[in-house]
């Protein structure tokens, strides 16, 4: 199947010769955002695996045809991110699947506890900072589903672009993408979530959220991801080393890239 090229996007990686994507964004019928990471050429001039990791928004409303294309392409774990609220309110549809294991870690649990220190955050980058200085256990336990058995994993949250956009961005940085393609990477949900925004607003407008906040925390703009790679940068000494300060070993650090990396 070949995806053409959205108007904006500028990712580098596999294209044809008219100017398609190859089969990054997967088409299915009941997913805006669903997504392959292969196909990036990295630091050392390898290449990331198609078919290995996958980043998605919600799965609940996935078709029959939907999950069984996934299954036929060798899905063999999801990993949903999302709060216990919100998967009562759309359920995976995988949650009780006998062919793919499901894990449920909502990874931004105890994000509540910086921001009394910190104060409401007014842009993206601040909650990413957030997130893995206050939610690192979490970081951690998603990290450590993904062994070699677990592949080809797919991840997911709401939109698929926080915390999965986190999740992916440490993923591609432990297969040695620059980070000026994991920036890339990450605004392409802002091209291909359009479809559920106004469902979104209509849900944030009911629960009575401040819509001017709610607006600039629906942007996907390079500025957010890249500020956070460079405070992992300046806190941590980078991306991959911010795994190893959360408790991943080495050996699981390799056995990442080698999955991620033909």
């Amino acid at each position: 199947m070949l995806t053409q090229f959205a108007k904006g996007d500028k990712i580098t990686g596999a294209f044809d010769k008219g100017g398609y994507m190859t089969d990054r964004r997967l088409k299915l019928e009941g997913s805006y955002n669903t997504r392959d990471l292969g196909g990036y050429t990295t630091l050392d001039g390898k290449t990331t695996r198609w078919r290995r990791f996958l980043r998605s928004d919600s799965l609940h409303r996935l078709t029959p045809a939907d999950q069984r294309a996934l299954i036929e392409a060798g899905l063999k774990t999801v990993i949903d991110l999302r709060h216990a609220w919100e998967i009562s309110k759309a359920p995976n549809v995988f949650i009780e699947s006998a062919q793919v294991q499901y894990v449920n870690i909502s990874l931004m649990e105890n994000l509540v506890a910086g921001i009394p220190e910190q104060g409401q955050p007014e842009r993206l980058a601040d909650v990413y900072r957030l997130a893995v200085d206050y939610c690192a256990e979490a970081f951690k336990q998603v990290f450590d589903v993904m062994t070699d058995e677990a592949f080809p994993v797919l991840i997911h949250c709401t939109a698929g672009k926080d915390r999965t956009g986190m999740i992916s961005a440490l993923a591609l940085s432990i297969a040695g993408v620059p980070s000026e393609v994991i920036s890339e990477d990450y605004t392409l949900t802002g091209i291909y979530s359009e479809p559920m925004l106004p469902g979104l607003r209509a849900e944030a407008r009911a629960a009575g959220r401040n819509m001017e906040q709610f607006e600039r925390m629906l942007l996907s703009v390079p500025e957010d991801i890249e500020a956070w790679l460079a405070y992992l940068e300046s806190k941590y000494g980078g991306a991959v080393a911010y795994l190893r300060h959360i408790g991943l070993s080495e050996a699981q650090i390799e056995s990442l890239r080698q999955q991620l990396v033909e």
